[in-house]
């Protein structure tokens, strides 16, 4: 989605590479989408307009206009399954910069933790929790929440301008990404509340960060910057968890063993297992494996 253009505010590519233009709902200031999987929905919330600040698509070419909670500068939704939320943060607004919804259509605004320029917001389903970042305050540029409802101030780890949020379910790491600071425009935390400041691989003005859990990658990308206006980083150590479920070929055995191992790489052992009668014999298995 885009802040400019002419009906022609959303593209839509079924590979990433060939891109086609899509008629937006209305011609205003487009910051941010997001999908839900349950609601078969894409959401987009918007900067400016008056009265549709939300607009849905099932199918992300036939979009419509929805009443937003308020006229204030939403910058950010995201979706939460397991609270069947659309949760979406803004930069403007008197102690309700944040507003939610079970469905993308009827909207309710929230109290925010504080009336900073809140940018990005993000859920994790491990932790439970929405986190998201702010541009101003005072050492307080983080809020927390549990169900989108209740917000939590907490300590940024600088008061720079705080840009984008992701999670890493592999990583269990929150990483946000900023647009000034010197040298320390990435911080991270493992739960939301404490965080640490990070050296940048360069000064620009990182405007957006996400996560490939294929590729055990974090992506950034920059406003600024010649030539150099994407930053990764390759999370060394990264072990995926899987778990291994034995399947024996006895009714009188049920037996099951967790092994964290890294991906692409085969486990081969054998097992010597005793029955309900006592007796102790080497099993032949099924493996099958589930990623968790």
């Amino acid at each position: 989605v885009a802040s400019t253009g002419t009906n022609n505010r959303v593209m839509t590519s079924l590979d990433g590479t060939n891109w086609t233009i899509r008629t937006s709902a209305a011609d205003v200031g487009w910051y941010s989408v997001c999908w839900s999987p349950e609601l078969s929905l894409f959401v987009a919330v918007a900067s400016s307009g008056v009265g549709n600040r939300v607009m849905t698509s099932p199918n992300g070419i036939n979009w419509t206009k929805r009443t937003s909670a308020a006229d204030y500068d939403w910058r950010s939704v995201c979706w939460s399954p397991e609270l069947s939320l659309f949760v979406a943060v803004a930069s403007s607004g008197v102690d309700e910069r944040v507003m939610t919804s079970p469905d993308g259509i009827n909207w309710t605004i929230r109290d925010s933790a504080a009336d900073n320029n809140w940018v990005s917001v993000c859920w994790s389903p491990e932790l439970s929790l929405f986190v998201a970042v702010a541009i101003t305050g005072s050492g307080n540029r983080v809020m927390s929440s549990p169900n989108g409802t209740n917000w939590t101030i907490r300590t940024s780890a600088a008061d720079n301008n705080w840009y984008s949020v992701c999670w890493s379910p592999g990583l269990s790491l929150f990483v946000a990404i900023a647009i000034s600071g010197v040298g320390n425009r990435v911080m991270t935390s493992p739960d939301g509340a404490n965080w640490t400041i990070r050296t940048s691989a360069a000064d620009n003005s990182w405007r957006s960060v996400c996560w490939s859990p294929e590729l055990s990658l974090f992506v950034a990308v920059a406003y600024s910057g010649a030539g150099n206006r994407v930053m990764t980083t390759l999370s060394i150590g990264y072990r995926p968890s899987f778990r291994f479920i034995q399947t024996v070929r006895s009714d009188s055995l049920s037996m099951v063993h967790t092994h964290d191992y890294p991906s692409n790489t085969r486990l081969y052992y054998k097992v010597n297992s005793i029955d309900k009668f006592g007796r102790k014999s080497p099993v032949s298995h099924v493996i099958r494996i589930l990623t968790i």
